[in-house]
Order: C-alpha cells, then sequence, then structure tokens
C-alpha cells in the first residue's frame, strides 16, 4: 500500500521532496503552553473570538512621528502619507472558530494544531438565489505563520522541529464566508479549490483529504493548498483569483450551493472551483507574480463585457467576454478510486453527495487555443495595454515599487467612469524577506548606533537616530501605506489619477495604524450611505454610495471599513501626462 506521501499529488510540488526554509524560522512554533489550538486564543489560552486584537507597540506603524518627517521626495505625489479615518464608526471583524486544524503526521511538527491567523478578506456581491439575506461573499486566509503576537510560530521554536519540513508541512488554506448586508456571518465553509485531489470517494481519516458530502465547518484539506484568494462578481457569476507554491497566475470559476434557512440564512454550504485558466510563463511572463487585480470592463461602447486583469499597474490583459450558461447536473456514485482518478465529476460535483442534483452556471465559449477573438471565446490571457507612466515609476518613490493590492469596482461623478483600485507599497523587510533577497539588494547595513541596521534608507527622517532602534517582530515586508487609482473607463485602461498615500487609523489607537495593512478588497456597499467622518447625515451627491474597505492587519485579522465614496474620489488627483473626464475639485481630503 503507498504511504500518506506518495498517493497524493503535492501543491505544485511533490509532496515527499523536502525543502529547505529560508530561514531556520519557517519551522519554528511556540511551545504548546503558550498556544491554543484553534483561531482566536490569546497566548495565555483566553477565548479572543470576534474580539478585536490589542497590539503591542511594536506592532504599531508609529505614524505620526513618521509620517510628519517625511521625505517627500520619495513618497507618491510627492505628499507625506496621511493616516485615513474611516467613516461609520469602527471597522466590522471577520473571525470564526475554525476547529481545531491539524494534518497528517507524516508531515511532524508543522503539522500540528496550532492557533491560525484569518486575515487578507476578498468581498464581492453574493450570487443571486443564495439565500434571501446573503450580500457578500468573502474569501479569507487562513494561515498558523500569523504576526498575531510574540507566540507566533515565526518566532518561538518547539525543541523537536526539524531543519527541513517538507513543501507543504505548514498549513495554509481559503475560507469562503456569506455575509448579511451589515457584515454578519450567516455560515462558512472550506474552498476546496482542487476538489479532484481534495474529496475522497470513501470516508477516509486520512488528513489530506475530506470525505464527499462535507459542507458548513469541517477539517480543510492538506492537498493542493492555495491562498490569498481575490474574489470578484462578473454578471452574479463569480470568478477568483489565487496564490500557491509553484503556480502560474489563473482564475478559476467558484461554484456556491446551499440550502436555505426559514430565518432567510443559509446552511450545508459548499464552495469549490470548478474550471481553471491559466496563464504560463512561457505565454504571459508579465502577468506572473501575486496581487492581480482583476475587474469587469469593455474597450470600447458597444462591445461585450470583459474580465480584465491588471497585473502591475502599466499593464492589462484579457481573458475574453465570456458567455454564462446554466448547467443542470445530477451528482453520479464515485468509484472506488483514489482522488485524482474522478478528476470530471468531482470538478463538478464538488463534495456533493451523489444523487444530488445541481442548478449551476458555467462558461459555454472556453476558449481551446489561440489569443484571437477575444469577443467570441473565454480562456487566454492576452496584452490589451502597456502604458509606463513616470510618476508611478520606482524612481518616484524612492527605489521601492508600487504594486496592485485588489480587484477594481467600476465608479462615476458628473458622468465620468472610471474603474478603481487600490495599491500599496512596503519600505521595511522583515528578517525572512532580507534573507531571501540576493545579496546585492538587501539593505545597507550602517554602524551601531546611528540607525537601524536593517533600515531601508531614509524614507523616514525620524527613524535615523543617534540611538539603537526597537526591535521589530515581523518576519515579511512591513510599514505599508496605500494609494487610491483610478484607470480610464475604456482601452487602452490607463491610470490616469492617484491618491497619495496613507494607512488607515486604528481602532485601539487613533491617529496612528498598525504596521502591516493589506487592503485585499474594494467594492460597492450594499447598505444606504454612511455619514462620513466629520460630517452630520450621509453624502448624498453625485458620487455619493459607500465603499467597504476589506484588510488584513498583521497577518492576523480580517477586518472590512467602510468610506464614503465622494472622499475618495476626491483624493484623487490626475497624471501630469494624461488626459481624463476626472478632475480633482480641489476638496481637501479628510484625514
Amino acid at each position: 500500500m503507498p504511504d500518506e506521501l506518495s498517493m497524493v499529488p503535492g501543491t505544485c510540488a511533490p509532496r515527499s521532496a523536502p525543502v529547505k526554509a529560508r530561514n531556520k524560522r519557517l519551522n519554528m512554533t511556540a511551545p504548546n503552553a503558550l498556544i491554543a489550538t484553534t483561531v482566536g486564543y490569546s497566548p495565555g489560552g483566553q477565548s479572543t473570538i470576534g474580539q478585536p486584537r490589542h497590539y503591542s507597540e511594536s506592532r504599531m506603524f508609529g505614524a505620526p512621528k513618521l509620517f510628519a518627517s517625511a521625505n517627500v521626495s520619495v513618497h507618491l505625489r510627492r505628499k507625506r502619507p496621511l493616516v485615513l479615518k474611516l467613516d461609520g464608526g469602527p471597522p466590522a471583524l471577520l473571525d470564526f472558530d475554525l476547529g481545531s486544524i491539524s494534518g497528517p503526521p507524516s508531515l511532524g511538527p508543522p503539522a500540528r494544531a496550532r492557533e491560525m491567523g484569518i486575515f487578507n478578506p476578498s468581498l464581492a456581491p453574493a450570487p443571486p438565489g443564495l439565500c434571501p439575506r446573503c450580500a457578500y461573499v468573502a474569501a479569507l486566509r487562513v494561515d498558523p505563520l500569523h504576526q498575531c503576537h510574540d507566540a507566533s510560530p515565526l518566532l518561538k521554536i518547539d525543541p523537536d522541529m526539524p531543519k527541513v519540513a517538507a513543501a507543504n508541512a505548514w498549513f495554509k488554506g481559503t475560507a469562503i464566508a456569506i455575509l448579511d448586508e451589515r457584515l454578519n456571518l450567516l455560515r462558512w465553509t472550506w474552498l476546496l479549490n482542487a476538489p479532484q485531489f481534495q474529496v475522497h470517494p470513501q470516508p477516509s481519516p486520512s488528513r489530506w483529504f475530506v470525505p464527499v458530502g462535507a459542507s458548513d465547518r469541517f477539517p480543510p484539506p492538506w492537498a493542493k493548498a492555495v491562498y490569498d484568494v481575490r474574489v470578484i462578481s462578473m454578471d452574479g457569476h463569480l470568478f477568483v483569483s489565487y496564490v500557491c507554491r509553484r503556480c502560474d497566475f489563473s482564475i478559476a470559476e467558484l461554484q456556491l450551493t446551499a440550502k436555505a434557512t426559514s430565518d432567510g440564512g443559509l446552511h450545508e454550504l459548499r464552495a469549490w472551483q470548478s474550471h481553471r485558466y491559466g496563464a504560463s510563463l512561457a505565454d504571459a511572463p508579465w502577468a506572473q507574480g501575486r496581487n492581480q487585480a482583476l475587474f469587469v470592463g469593455t474597450r470600447a461602447p458597444g462591445l461585450r463585457a470583459e474580465l480584465l486583469v491588471q497585473p502591475w499597474l502599466s499593464k492589462i490583459a484579457s481573458f475574453g467576454a465570456p458567455d454564462f450558461e446554466p448547467m443542470k447536473v445530477v451528482c453520479g456514485k464515485p468509484k472506488d478510486r483514489l482522488p485524482g482518478r474522478q478528476a470530471a465529476g468531482f470538478k463538478v460535483c464538488g463534495a456533493t453527495p451523489a444523487g444530488t442534483s445541481l442548478d449551476l452556471q458555467h462558461v459555454a465559449n472556453v476558449r481551446t487555443g489561440g489569443v484571437n477573438a477575444l469577443q467570441q471565446n473565454f480562456g487566454t490571457l492576452a496584452l490589451v495595454g502597456n502604458n509606463s507612466q513616470a510618476e508611478l515609476s520606482r524612481a518616484a518613490v524612492g527605489g521601492f515599487r508600487l504594486s496592485t493590492t485588489s480587484n477594481l469596482v467600476r465608479v462615476s461623478r458628473n458622468d465620468c467612469e472610471v474603474h478603481l483600485g487600490v495599491g500599496h507599497v512596503h519600505r521595511r523587510e522583515g528578517e525572512l524577506n532580507l534573507q531571501a533577497m540576493p545579496r546585492a539588494r538587501r539593505p545597507r547595513r550602517r554602524a551601531r548606533g546611528t540607525a537601524s541596521s536593517l533600515l531601508n534608507g531614509t524614507i523616514f527622517a525620524s527613524l535615523i537616530s543617534p540611538s539603537p532602534s526597537p526591535t521589530f517582530p515581523f518576519q515579511w515586508g512591513f510599514q505599508y501605506t496605500h494609494f487610491f487609482y483610478a484607470l480610464e473607463a475604456r482601452a487602452p485602461f490607463r491610470v490616469v489619477a492617484t491618491s497619495g498615500e496613507f494607512c488607515l487609523e486604528a481602532a485601539q489607537q487613533p491617529g496612528d495604524c498598525e504596521s502591516i495593512q493589506f487592503v485585499s478588497g474594494i467594492s460597492l456597499a450594499q447598505e444606504a450611505p454612511v455619514a462620513a467622518a466629520g460630517v452630520d447625515g450621509p453624502i448624498r451627491a453625485d458620487g455619493s454610495g459607500t465603499l467597504l474597505l476589506s484588510y488584513g492587519v498583521n497577518d492576523c485579522e480580517a477586518k472590512v471599513g467602510r468610506i464614503v465614496l465622494a472622499r475618495v474620489l476626491d483624493m484623487l488627483e490626475p497624471l501630469s501626462d494624461t488626459e481624463s473626464c476626472l478632475t480633482s475639485p480641489g476638496a481637501r481630503p479628510r484625514s
């Protein structure tokens, strides 16, 4: 009988292939006495589910001091960053009990049950008919390598932790949550992104798989994990993009099924990917990486809407214009075989029990080859526009890189339509990021007693001091700032305006922000507009309405904040080398 490691293909790489961590801290975890086995527990073991975290000073940005002394010549639009106050009160916390999550014993200590972070949420409108109260679908990253506190596995070592671990020993997964219009949780489940490798046709104790019939909360599969999923709705049909180890950039159709409850909610929720559309490194090297922004747009009036992608600020590509058709499926009975042999059945039905009749939607005009006739076929990524702009270059922001962050949303004011997005830049690197860099790119170490040995240049003058700098606990990038930007409504979809940089005000410390904030989603709220900060009553002028900003905090929490659309549009300033219908009203943004 084959062993566990040989039964299932790995996450884009063989599971049995050990990989050396970039730093031995990748294989660290806190002692069992310090960390609980489920999300939402403090290092002392007290339940914190549904309660916002309170972060230590070392995990805060220190924005008031740093922004006041910032060198504006290395910030976007040559402006000091600001602390942006959200509207409508404190942000909503997306948090729920995951239960105990542990992996196959053969993977060793990294796969033990441990505390999980829930972060980097992405929101889209729920598909019609899912349930009467269903307003939003949220995709959330679930990961034990969080940075919530000093008992994180990145900072504490188990005595028996090996120096070398399998590539997929540490869990990474995606939860799909359904929210009502007030962002209350109705139900959640795990995304089965590759059900042909994740669903076992027979009951099995193996932690690689889930059984047929799994729904709502269940122990997630360890096979074929994906994370940092972004979800977008197109004509009520859901697509997702995602990240996985050694994967080319891809999108996939997301299928959701559930049964309605008497109170307008739902249960027996299932979520799975049914069809994947990839862009290989050989065919589209410019599309690779992560945080690609999806949006729906038309190249010119009268043409069909296409699913477009912005992998970098300067580049726009298209998967084409999909034709959606209903598809009635009766799920068959799987044969007694290992996963991977039932690809067609599991890809269509996920973990749905045999004999169930499903009414699904699918893309009927899938392209089988070539990149021509984008308006007639769908599925192959083709470049639409490539427009580099000096004001968005590395040179304009001190040598750092401006990146896309979330999917875009189409908005309008005074008959001017644009696609609105959020980008980001981070200016500090944690230990693991530094060790992954080529030696030539690592920040130059400065003499002891003059500045931090890990300081990235002189971006924030207040960081340069004769006293030793504090120890930062983050292992990846930190000190994130974001910016809003607008694409023109039609091809070639150039960036026509941006705001300056900002971070979102932290509820625990007004005037400051958490050091790691990642705005992974922007969407239009499906509720009445909220009152803007400092304004009595809702804003209902042209350009009114409310945006939802969904974001991760310190690789630990998932939050959703509200901001009045008019405030965001007032922050945008046209780029000097573009012409656009969007002009800045000159209003000073409320900080």
